[in-house]
């Protein structure tokens, strides 16, 4: 019983993480666009060159690609979490 509790609890500690991990990089993915589109408007301007443009688009797709992977584990997170309550987990929607 007592195991079953500490991996509850370590389950909800995991998905607590995980959840301020995703809400860091979904603010530092808009960042990135907002740094984009300013780096776009400047070259539009002739006040910057376009590798400026190109490093932010580079920040906008990295930080997107770790958004998804936030998201992937998150879900994963919440699938340890049910399972550590009891739940069983079926692919397929059924239980």
């Amino acid at each position: 019983m007592l195991r079953a509790w500490h991996e509850v609890d370590n389950a909800l500690d995991a998905w607590a993480a995980q959840q301020r991990q995703h809400d860091e990089l979904q603010m530092s993915f808009e960042q990135n666009k907002q740094a984009l589109h300013a780096a776009e408007r400047g070259y539009q301007q002739g006040a910057a060159d376009y590798l400026s443009v190109l490093t932010a688009q580079l920040n906008v797709l990295a930080s997107q690609t770790r958004l998804s992977a936030s998201t992937t584990d998150a879900t994963l997170t919440v699938v340890n979490l049910y399972k550590s309550l009891g739940g069983g987990w079926d692919p397929e929607g059924g239980q």
